[in-house]
């Protein structure tokens, strides 16, 4: 079976594209019955995008919003709890620089399923 998305070989019973992340449905192609697969919509990491969870990350991320955007509630507790040194912010700051630079295949592995 291949993705409509990205083309790649995926395994018959996988419910995401390995490559791309997109969500699929039984016959491999997109889960969205409005979409065809005709035009690109662009990389959909199982419903995170990239630019919103660096943006969280830059503009609250001394709470750890982006943690739990991403699905990481451990480190997102830990950012609320310890947002008053500031080590969260500056950790948020960084983060938010890495997302807007990294891959969109390295984005993928920081979402926690």
């Amino acid at each position: 079976m291949f993705c409509k998305y990205c083309g790649a070989e995926i395994d018959d019973n996988s419910v995401y594209c390995s490559k791309c992340g997109q969500k699929l449905d039984e016959n491999g192609g997109y889960a969205d019955s409005f979409h065809d697969g005709s035009i690109n919509l662009g990389p959909n990491f199982k419903g995170k995008n990239k630019i919103i969870a660096a943006i969280l990350a830059l503009v609250v991320g001394d709470f750890g919003i982006q943690h739990f955007y991403l699905g990481n509630n451990t480190a997102g507790i830990l950012s609320c709890v310890f947002f008053w040194t500031g080590i969260p912010a500056i950790i948020g700051l960084v983060q938010g620089v890495l997302m807007l630079l990294e891959s969109d295949e390295d984005f993928a592995k920081r979402i926690v399923d």
